[in-house]
């Protein structure tokens, strides 16, 4: 919905509306612009659009909306982008069943309202203690400064260490779907980071997921194989992507 500014500027539009979600969030955002139709019309007909200075984002509105969908964007400086969607447990369900989400093994309550658990497995790498700098480069692997230590017993983490672990689940997604790797608060809570800053998980993967689990508590950490110890919230992408670097089919520690 537009308002009328002075001299009968419409300067702000509201951005969207998410019906029927109990997480739904109005705003209104100044866009300077004389008149929003014809950013809605190059929406709609996915062009790009450069907005003014003043411009931080907006949105088509409603009875404008193209196969039913309100398309949402955002200003980067450039242009206009439309905004990642977060994938709920309905739609997890329907893209499993469609083979472009494909998580094995899953069991069923593994699902979330807006996210899937993902499982600890066996193993874990240890980085190798030593006062020696471990250098930062292009060709740097972890593999070169870290040992494989099998989960038979609880692993202790010391208060300030890292160490790497691996889903038992592997994760294959389609070509337009990506996710982002997040902690469970149960065991944030406790002081347990799943990743240092590597959440992003690529579109088009197929592979089991590396977690640098860090200890951020006052006190060793106990860690269990076998626990769901983080989660991804999958995001429908636009375009389509596959990833092929150098941990595309990473299988192992």
């Amino acid at each position: 919905m537009a308002r009328e500014g002075p001299a009968g500027v419409r300067g702000a539009v509201e951005i969207g509306v998410v019906e029927d979600h109990d997480l739904a969030v109005v705003a209104q955002v100044d866009v300077g612009l004389q008149d929003v139709r014809p950013l809605r019309q190059g929406v709609l007909e996915r062009g790009q659009c450069v907005l003014g200075p003043l411009a931080t984002g907006t949105s088509v509105a409603k009875d404008d909306r193209s196969l039913e969908r309100e398309e949402r964007m955002t200003h980067g400086g450039y242009g206009i982008v439309r905004a990642m969607a977060v994938l709920t447990r309905e739609v997890i369900l329907a893209e499993i069943e469609a083979g472009r989400i494909r998580i094995d093994p899953l069991a069923p309550d593994q699902v979330g309202p807006a996210s899937v658990d993902l499982t600890l497995g066996d193993e874990i790498r240890v980085i190798e203690p030593g006062a020696g700098p471990i250098p930062i480069a292009e060709d740097s692997d972890y593999r070169d400064f870290s040992y494989v230590e099998h989960l038979d017993q609880p692993y202790v983490l010391p208060a300030g260490a890292t160490i790497h672990g691996m889903t038992r689940e592997r994760l294959t997604l389609a070509e337009d779907l990506c996710g982002l790797l997040e902690g469970r608060s149960r065991f944030a809570r406790l002081g347990v980071m799943i990743h240092v800053t590597s959440a992003f998980v690529q579109p088009g993967v197929s592979n089991r997921q590396v977690l640098e689990i860090s200890n951020v508590a006052g006190h060793p950490l106990a860690i269990h194989a076998g626990v769901r110890i983080c989660q991804i919230v999958l995001l429908r992408a636009e375009g389509r992507a596959r990833y092929r670097g150098r941990f595309a089919r990473q299988e192992a520690l």
